[in-house]
């Protein structure tokens, strides 16, 4: 059986319907508003075999530039109405989720109805007013599935 397959969806607080892009503009971000982003995170999206569960897993999250991960002590990551927040190493930072969140690989047609495929995930960055940042600076987050 092969290993799992892995398919990234998001979109905006502000925005319906999830969209498949390897590169998403999240948008402006300032510390009177919260960016708030959406995940849909599949396994074997599409899939006409069945292929391994993703279990025992986390998201972790990195800045392009070493400088910018400041930024990773104020992300939260919400799983419906719980907050996990992200265990910060370095340039880097892991969002485990509980042992029950499995993305099962079996076949499906890629329907939002199919979900034992899938999670939804919100993606919250909320800087304090009183944390000086640099105006009109571009960030590139990049997020990867971590197996724990």
């Amino acid at each position: 059986m092969e290993e799992p397959k892995i398919t990234w969806l998001v979109r905006r607080d502000d925005e319906e319907g999830f969209m498949k892009s390897p590169d998403f503009y999240a948008g402006t971000y300032n510390q009177k508003k919260e960016l708030r982003l959406f995940l849909q995170i599949w396994n074997n999206r599409f899939g006409s075999e069945t292929v391994h569960d993703l279990e025992d897993f986390g998201i972790r999250f990195s800045f392009d530039k070493e400088e910018d991960s400041v930024l990773l002590q104020y992300l939260s990551v919400y799983l419906g109405t719980t907050t996990y927040t992200p265990i910060v190493t370095g340039n880097s930072a892991v969002v485990k989720f509980p042992e029950s969140v499995v993305l099962h690989g079996t076949a499906n047609d890629g329907a939002d109805t199919n979900t034992d495929n899938y999670v939804i995930a919100q993606v919250v960055i909320d800087v304090p007013e009183n944390v000086n940042l640099k105006l009109n600076d571009l960030k590139t987050m990049t997020l990867s599935i971590a197996k724990l």
